[in-house]
C-alpha cells in the first residue's frame, strides 16, 4: 500500500531544504564536486580522494547520508531513487515495529500496530520526503529494541551487543535521541524493578555484551561532544509548548502534512492553517491509554504483565520528555514518540477482542475501521493538494523545472535564501552554486562589506515576500526594480501563486551588498 501511494508522487512535492541537505552530501560521495559548498557546520572525511559525510550539524549525525550512499552509487542520484531509498528506510522501520510488538504481545498486536503506523499520514509523509531525519531515528529505535529483546530472551550477546550498537548510532544520527533511551531505560526499570540486579548477578555476559555495544555505537557522538554542547548552547528558542502541543495535536488527528502544505512550509502558520479535516486516533489513544491504564492497575481480567506497564510509562516518559525538551518544536522531534501511541492503541483493541464477547468485539473492529477510515482520508486530502499545487513556498516542485534549464556550464546560481540552495546542488551538476548568506553575515559582523563579480549567466535567487526568510529578497527586489540592467522573473507553482524569483543583470557587473540595501556595478568584462 504505501509504496503503491507513493510511487506516483516521487517527484513531488519539490524538493525541501532538510531532504537535500542530507542527499546532496551522498552526492558528494558519488559524484565528487568542488562545487559543492555547505552550509557551516557541515564535516566530512576523505576517503579515496572523496568526502564521506560525517556530520550534518553538530547535532545531527550524517548517518542517513551515509546509508544513501549506497543507493545512489547503484541507481544514480535522481530524485526518485532518492525518494524510494527514504521510503525503503520507512518500511524497514514498520516491519521492525511489527516484528518489536510481536515479540512482546503477538501476532495480533502486531498487525494492529503495523495498520495503524503504516496508515498514518505524518507517517506516510515523512517516509517519503525525509525530515529530520525521522525514518532513521525510527529504525534505530524499532530495530535496536527488537535485538536487545530478542538477545536478552534467547541469551544472544552477539544480538545484545548489535542492539546496543543501533541505539548508540541513533543518538550520533540525532541528539535528542537520548530523550528516548531515557524514557524507555527509565520505564524499563519501573515496570521490572530487579532487572539491574539479575543482570549483574545472573546474566553480566549479556549485559556487558548490550553496554559494549552502545559505547562503540556512542564513539561517534563523543567524538564531537564538544562542539555538540557549544552548539546546542547557542541555539535560539524557536518556539515553546503551546506550539509543541500544537504540532501533537496535529499528529494525532493525521492534518499535519495537510497544514505543512496549506502554509508553504510556513512553521508558524500551521496553527491557523487549513486541517482538510480532523481524525480520531488522538481520541482513540487517551482512550486507550487511560483503559489500559486503569485495568492495569485493578489488575482483575486486564492487562497486568511487566510489558504493559513498561509501554504505557515508556509513551508517557516520552511524550513528556519531548514536550520539555528545548527547540524540540517540528514533528520530526514529537514524531520520536512512533510507534509507541499507535502499540498502546493496538494492545487495547486485541484486549477487547480476546474478551470473547460480542459487544467488546464490535467495539474493537468498528474503533480500528474508523481510525483507519479517517487516515485514508486525510492521506488522500494531502496528495490531492500536492498534486493541484506541487508543493507550496518551500515545498514547491518550480525549483525543479528552474533547475533543469539552469544546470548549463557557465551559469552561476546565487541562493539568496534559504530553501534554494542544498536542493539545487542534489538537482543539477554542471551549474556553479553559492549560498553567500552565511559568509555576508560574516563580513557584517567583521564590519566589512560583502561583493559578488558575476555576468550575464548569473541568476540570483529569492523568494517572494511571503516565503522570505533570511529578509535580502526585498532589497535585492527593490534594486532590480530601479535597475535598467535587471531582468526579473517570478516563477509560480502549478496553481498560479508565486513560488521563487529569479533576478539576473545582462552585463558584467558587481553586485555590493553593505548591510542596508545592494547596489549594482557595472565591471569590464
Amino acid at each position: 500500500m504505501l509504496v503503491a501511494l507513493a510511487v506516483p508522487q516521487l517527484d513531488v512535492p519539490g524538493l525541501y531544504y532538510d531532504e537535500a541537505f542530507m542527499a546532496s552530501q551522498a552526492k558528494d560521495f558519488v559524484v565528487p564536486q568542488a562545487r559543492a559548498e555547505h552550509p557551516p557546520g557541515v564535516r566530512s572525511i576523505d576517503i579515496g580522494g572523496r568526502p564521506f559525510p560525517w556530520m550534518n550539524v553538530a547535532y545531527l549525525g550524517a548517518l542517513k547520508s551515509q546509508l544513501t550512499i549506497p543507493s545512489l552509487f547503484a541507481f544514480g542520484p535522481t530524485l526518485p531513487v532518492l525518494r524510494l531509498t527514504t521510503l525503503a528506510f520507512g518500511l524497514l522501520g514498520l516491519w521492525f515495529a511489527m516484528a518489536f510488538a510481536r515479540e512482546l504481545f503477538g501476532v495480533g498486536v502486531a498487525v494492529v500496530t503495523g495498520l495503524l503506523l503504516a496508515a498514518d499520514p505524518t507517517f506516510q509523509f515523512l517516509t517519503r520526503y525525509e525530515w529530520g531525519p525521522f525514518t532513521i531515528g525510527l529504525l534505530c529505535r524499532v530495530l535496536g529494541g527488537f535485538l536487545v529483546l530478542t538477545g536478552w530472551r534467547r541469551a544472544s550477546p552477539a544480538r545484545l551487543a548489535a542492539g546496543g550498537f543501533v541505539f548508540g548510532l541513533g543518538v550520533f544520527s540525532r541528539a535528542d535521541f537520548v530523550v528516548f533511551l531515557a524514557a524507555t531505560g527509565l520505564a524499563l526499570l519501573a515496570a521490572r524493578p530487579g532487572l539491574v540486579r539479575e543482570a549483574w548477578v545472573s546474566h553480566r555476559r549479556r549485559a556487558l555484551a548490550a553496554l559494549g555495544g552502545l559505547t562503540v555505537g556512542l564513539l561517534p557522538t563523543l567524538s564531537v561532544l564538544p562542539i555538540l554542547f557549544q552548539t546546542l548552547g547557542g541555539m535560539p528558542d524557536r518556539g515553546g509548548l503551546p506550539q509543541k502541543l500544537a504540532v501533537l495535536g496535529a499528529m494525532a488527528d493525521g492534518s499535519y502534512a495537510h497544514r505543512l502544505m496549506q502554509a508553504g512550509g510556513r512553521f508558524e502558520l500551521l496553527a491557523s492553517a487549513d486541517p482538510g479535516g480532523a481524525g480520531i486516533f488522538g481520541e482513540v489513544f487517551l482512550a486507550a491509554f487511560l483503559g489500559l491504564g486503569i485495568a492495569h492497575l485493578r489488575g482483575r481480567g486486564g492487562p497486568a504483565r511487566p510489558a504493559h506497564r513498561f509501554v504505557l510509562l515508556a509513551t508517557l516518559l516520552l511524550l513528556a520528555g519531548m514536550l520539555l525538551l528545548p527547540g524540540a518544536v517540528r514533528v520530526h522531534h514529537q514524531m520520536n514518540v512512533v510507534p509507541l501511541p499507535q502499540l498502546v492503541v493496538a494492545c487495547a483493541l486485541v484486549w477487547l477482542w480476546q474478551a470473547g464477547r460480542r459487544g467488546p468485539r464490535v467495539a474493537a473492529a468498528a474503533v480500528l475501521a474508523g481510525t483507519l477510515l479517517f487516515q485514508g482520508a486525510a492521506t488522500a486530502r494531502v496528495a490531492s493538494i500536492i498534486d493541484e499545487t506541487g508543493g507550496r513556498g518551500w515545498w514547491s516542485d518550480a525549483i525543479h523545472a528552474f533547475a533543469e534549464r539552469a544546470d548549463a556550464p557557465g551559469n552561476t546560481l546565487v541562493s539568496f535564501d534559504w530553501g534554494f540552495h542544498e536542493p539545487l546542488l542534489y538537482l543539477t551538476s554542471h551549474a556553479r552554486l553559492l549560498e553567500p548568506p552565511w559568509e555576508v553575515r560574516r563580513e557584517q559582523r567583521g564590519g566589512r562589506g560583502w561583493m559578488h563579480e558575476g555576468d550575464a549567466q548569473t541568476y540570483y535567487l529569492v523568494h517572494p515576500p511571503d516565503y522570505d526568510r533570511f529578509a535580502f529578497g526585498p532589497p535585492l527586489m527593490a534594486l532590480a526594480e530601479r535597475s535598467p540592467s535587471a531582468e526579473v522573473e517570478v516563477i509560480p507553482d502549478r496553481s498560479g501563486d508565486p513560488a521563487l524569483v529569479v533576478i539576473r543583470f545582462d552585463l558584467p557587473h558587481r553586485l555590493i551588498y553593505d548591510g542596508r540595501g545592494f547596489s549594482v556595478r557595472a565591471r569590464t568584462p
